[in-house]
């Protein structure tokens, strides 16, 4: 490789590096969240359920889990996820 062409390739490979922005993850925080909805829970896999009722709710950025459905009579029910905290 001749010296001009190693030398651009590396300020190249140097600029590049300097241009990523390179930061910690920290670990994301979870909070309860409590929601009524206007359906009652289905007989199956109704925490799914409340997972895409949340997901529909609040967004993808949300990333509902460990949700419970609870059937509020015959045309409600209500949801406790944990999601990200904003």
């Amino acid at each position: 490789m001749k010296p001009l062409t190693f030398f651009l390739v590396i300020i190249a490979s140097m600029l590049f590096l300097s241009s990523l922005q390179l930061s910690v993850s920290q670990p994301l925080k979870y909070c309860p969240k409590k929601m009524t909805f206007a359906h009652p829970c289905q007989a199956t896999q109704s925490n799914m359920q409340c997972v895409a009722d949340a997901l529909g709710t609040l967004g993808a950025a949300s990333m509902p889990k460990n949700c419970i459905c609870t059937t509020l009579g015959l045309n409600k029910h209500s949801c406790a996820c944990q999601v990200v905290c904003h």
